[in-house]
């Protein structure tokens, strides 16, 4: 129970502290999290990779719903898509998971 607390707490002091610095649209959640910490959360294989991966999930589900396909994802499952995201912050692990995220979207389009 303290996790999640802790988890909440912390997903809602990174909303506030990226408001407006993502082109207009506030990230809330695990989106504000370093990449660099998305690969630690990985190797552990704990309740943060699985925040993670439902948050890329959430995220490519908004934006299916304005995109001209019904799927933007082409039917890959959500270990390949976790596999992209980890790619792309190994590559940059300074940016954030919604940096990573809006990467994928970029190549599946």
């Amino acid at each position: 129970m303290k996790m999640r607390a802790a988890t909440c707490a912390l997903a809602f002091a990174c909303a506030l502290a990226a408001a407006g610095e993502n082109g207009g649209f506030v990230v809330l959640g695990h989106g504000n999290k370093p990449c660099k910490d998305v690969l630690n959360d990985y190797n552990r294989g704990d309740v943060l990779r699985l925040g993670n991966r439902v948050w890329v999930n959430g995220y490519l589900t908004a934006k299916n719903s304005r995109a001209s396909v019904a799927d933007i994802t082409k039917g890959m499952d959500s270990g390949a898509l976790e596999r992209r995201i980890l790619e792309h912050c190994s590559k940059h692990p300074d940016e954030r998971l919604v940096d990573a995220a809006e990467a994928l979207v970029r190549a599946l389009q």
